[in-house]
């Protein structure tokens, strides 16, 4: 039964804008119907709408968000305090590393990257920002993030989200996967060889304690590095360390949950 309280029209118009994560720049009108599912004449109406309100710009006969997107985004990261207490500590600890960090929470059915931070000279760099989203299943900071979440609803969720295969070290096994994340949840690393980036290490730990998860830190490192395990030792201790740090930040109040 339909909510009388909710604007269906409204939701519609997030489903819109929603459209273009991870997708292209601009779409036209036939393109975002047939990504939405919605009627092309809705569609049109939506955008027009969006268009007049500043959040999108028509180019030709494509729709492209526009820059007032950001300010959403930007509101909540102000509310979080992250350029003035959560961005020093991962600048400085991704000097450490020697690499890039990030902060990921959970977005429905996928992580997404709330703050980053990376050296100029870092020896992976994807070119991911803030409002980047990955997959849960196979990158090590959706599987801490999955490890976070209560049982129940961990168990829902790998019985749910799509098994997609990135690389040819994927895996695609539930129990396999479900018997994983138990194990990161009990040790709060995770670790996932190639299994999203064909040669590339994925390391993340959990910021707080495993009743209290505020969100996941993670960072990368080339498989081929000739000491690759003492590699993935520091980079967990100060992983870890950057974490305990964080934990005592009191601005970062955005618990992992559902979108």
């Amino acid at each position: 039964m339909q909510n009388r309280n909710i604007s269906t029209a409204f939701m519609k118009g997030l489903d819109l804008l929603m459209a273009y994560r991870d997708g292209p720049a601009g779409m036209t009108l036939a393109e975002l119907s047939k990504r939405t599912g919605m009627d092309r004449a809705t569609v049109r109406r939506l955008c027009l709408t969006l268009t007049q309100a500043g959040f999108m710009v028509q180019v030709d006969r494509v729709f492209q968000l526009s820059p007032r997107v950001l300010t959403l985004g930007g509101s909540f990261l102000a509310a979080q305090d992250i350029g003035h207490a959560v961005q020093p500590v991962l600048n400085a600890f991704s000097e450490r590393v020697g690499g890039e960090i990030t902060l990921a929470v959970r977005d429905g059915d996928r992580a997404l990257y709330v703050a980053n931070s990376s050296t100029v000279d870092a020896r992976i760099s994807f070119g991911l920002t803030v409002g980047s989203t990955l997959p849960l299943l196979s990158t090590a900071v959706g599987r801490m993030i999955l490890a976070s979440l209560p049982g129940s609803e961990r168990s829902a969720l790998l019985a749910e989200l799509p098994l997609d295969a990135f690389t040819e070290q994927t895996c695609l096994d539930r129990a396999v996967l479900a018997r994983e994340i138990d194990s990161i949840a009990a040790s709060g690393v995770s670790v996932v060889n190639g299994e999203y980036e064909a040669g590339i290490c994925g390391i993340a730990v959990p910021i707080g304690p495993p009743s209290q998860v505020r969100g996941v830190l993670g960072s990368t490192l080339p498989l081929s590095l000739t000491d690759l395990a003492g590699k993935q030792a520091e980079t967990i201790f100060q992983l870890q360390q950057a974490a305990t740090a964080l934990s005592k930040t009191r601005s970062l109040v955005y618990a992992l949950q559902s979108a």
